[in-house]
């Protein structure tokens, strides 16, 4: 879908919405719209959105990158308890095959609890190990083991790079510490940075010849979030950016250069 075609979509979509609005259940559609913000939503948006980025990508609102998946990539060595996720997008980009999606995983915990009597009692309660987007896209080198990079100077490792300012904000941990190196080489270290900067504390798992990023965001950041039908078109533009600035990551990761053997 082109953009000219997209706009024409919003328009015609405002335009309805606001013929609604008018006459004697102006203020009953209005509550409804305050109350159900949901209501503005569009997944037909969403996918002209998309095509319009790139004609491959497809979207799946009620699917999403799995809970096995997202514990197998070791980003987190949290025990996962719950989990949910939405906002499946599958596509290729150029030579690279790409899915993302929003998550929310959470580990289960306990804590004592002393009331105004002094009795004590364990409450049982979930604290977020992680909300916002996994990435998932093929890599461009063959790998055979596990090579996981965490924010933070004091996630665990055991592999230490020789870039000082990478070592700043990352910790890698690998099941093989030479071939970490061959994945992580300079350039790609230099890379990582320049997105930690664009999406915030990232941390990324390389796994079964596939990289896989997790991009700290709030989970409802792919849903249109208008309040009423007028906000839709500006609403639409803001989420294209952010979409645009995900599946950049292709690009800003050089994920389509195939100079080694995998193809």
């Amino acid at each position: 879908m082109e953009d000219s075609d997209l706009s024409l979509k919003l328009d015609r979509l405002e335009e309805e919405r606001v013929a609604a609005l008018s006459g004697v259940f102006r203020p009953l559609i209005l509550l409804f719209y305050w109350f159900f913000p949901k209501a503005c939503d569009d997944p037909a948006i969403m996918q002209g959105l998309l095509s319009g980025i790139d004609p491959s990508l497809r979207y799946k609102p009620a699917s999403h990158i799995s809970k096995n998946v997202f514990v197998s990539t070791k980003m987190f060595r949290n025990e996962i308890s719950r989990y949910k996720g939405c906002n499946l997008i599958t596509g290729k980009i150029g030579a690279t095959d790409v899915g993302f999606s929003m998550a929310h995983a959470e580990e289960k915990c306990k804590r004592e609890i002393t009331d105004s009597k002094g009795r004590k009692r364990t409450e049982v309660y979930y604290a977020t190990v992680f909300c916002g987007v996994i990435f998932s896209a093929d890599f461009n080198k063959n790998i055979t083991g596990l090579t996981a990079v965490r924010s933070g100077l004091f996630a665990r490792s055991n592999v230490k790079l020789e870039n000082p300012v990478f070592n700043k904000f990352f910790s890698v941990e690998s099941s093989d510490q030479i071939e970490a190196r061959y994945i992580l080489t300079p350039s790609l270290m230099e890379r990582l940075v320049e997105a930690r900067k664009k999406f915030g504390a990232i941390s990324l798992s390389f796994n079964g010849g596939r990289v896989f990023l997790a991009l700290p965001m709030p989970y409802n950041s792919f849903d249109l979030k208008a309040r009423s039908p007028a906000t839709v078109h500006s609403q639409a533009e803001i989420l294209r950016a952010r979409l645009k600035s995900i599946i950049g990551l292709v690009d800003d990761l050089d994920l389509n250069t195939r100079i080694w053997t995998k193809k």
